[in-house]
């Protein structure tokens, strides 16, 4: 029963993506991204794989996420088939999320912006996919066997897609940390995953293997929050107020269907006491580190709410979940009392 409504969640997701990227109107930054893309597809359709090397094209982002986007364009070059990457990383979230709570699946299957920009030739959906793959494979992990590497392998993975991911270097090594005894023990396994993490992102990367070109693009992001984010002036509490007032809704009238924005916002923090009561570590430490990003990061696009928004489906989602079964089993209890009663009024001496 329950794989069969995680599957309809996950089907949910994918059709409303899938209507997103038919018919959505190019964003503002998916020439660029489509441009990098086509040149790797002719990289690779020519076998000219040393131009991977010595590219120097939009070297603030890494180059993995363009990578996924130029095998698609192999296929056919379109921004429709870029597009359809993002469609499928970000309903692969939906699915991982909705196997934790079905209620919070069905919230970030909805949710307008995660929508919106998991359905554009971005890279944000594939960077929260990997990261959440990785802390999905490590809390499957058995010590140090074949799912721990794996979890490091595909980190790796989200921070070569994009620089947001960063999030994952903080709550794994917490997480090692918590479920360790040995707090040395707990060190040495944190350095193997972040150093097979790092070398997993030097390999998908290529411009970075010469000149200072890593060095550039990670500093590149301080130097710009620090000159650009002041000068945008957006207030700190911008992406709660893009999500309250249903920007894509906004901007794209009559297209979205649902707009329950609102409702996720209010009941994903009043679900938060919850997750941490309830020890759900992931949940508590990805809602905790994504909204101090939000909060505090100078440079406040609209696309970065959705390193936020799974975080947020998933504490409103409990809360549902928790809220239902409480009135339920309070059913239940009043129900036996009703049946005894009668049991007993009709009981013969």
């Amino acid at each position: 029963m329950l794989i069969a409504v995680v599957f309809a969640i996950f089907l949910l997701a994918l059709l409303l993506r899938l209507r997103a990227a038919t018919t959505l109107p190019t964003d503002i930054d998916e020439p660029l991204y489509l441009s990098v893309a086509r040149d790797f597809a002719g990289f690779i359709r020519n076998f000219e794989f040393g131009n991977f090397i010595s590219y120097d094209k939009n070297l603030e982002h890494p180059f993995f996420g363009k990578f996924l986007f130029a095998l698609a364009v192999l296929v056919r070059d379109s921004q429709l088939s870029a597009r359809l990457v993002a469609v499928i990383l970000g309903s692969l979230t939906v699915l991982l999320i909705a196997l934790r709570t079905p209620v919070g699946g069905v919230f970030l299957a909805i949710e307008l912006l995660t929508i919106r920009y998991s359905s554009e030739v971005y890279f944000d959906a594939g960077a929260v996919f990997f990261a959440l793959l990785a802390i999905v494979l490590y809390e499957r992990c058995k010590k140090a066997n074949i799912l721990f590497y794996m979890s490091a392998v595909v980190g790796g993975l989200a921070f070569a897609t994009k620089y947001t991911s960063f999030w994952v270097f903080q709550i794994v090594p917490i997480m090692i940390l918590i479920n360790s005894k040995d707090w040395r023990a707990a060190v040495k396994k944190i350095l193997i995953w972040v150093a097979i993490a790092a070398v997993t992102f030097l390999v998908v990367n290529p411009p970075f293997w010469e000149d200072a070109r890593l060095l550039h693009s990670l500093t590149y992001h301080g130097h710009f929050a620090g000159t650009v984010g002041p000068a945008i002036g957006r207030p700190w509490w911008y992406f709660f107020s893009l999500i309250w007032n249903s920007s894509s809704a906004t901007v794209y009238n009559g297209f979205f269907v649902l707009n329950i924005e609102k409702i996720i916002l209010v009941l994903g923090f009043l679900g938060f006491p919850l997750i941490l009561r309830k020890k759900k570590m992931m949940e508590s430490l990805w809602f905790a580190f994504a909204l101090i990003f939000l909060l505090v990061w100078p440079v406040k696009w609209d696309w970065y709410i959705i390193v936020f928004t799974p975080a947020l489906a998933m504490s409103a989602g409990f809360l549902v979940e928790e809220v239902a079964r409480k009135l339920f089993m309070s059913r239940k209890i009043y129900l036996k009392r009703i049946r005894n009663g009668f049991s007993k009024a009709f009981r013969k001496d």
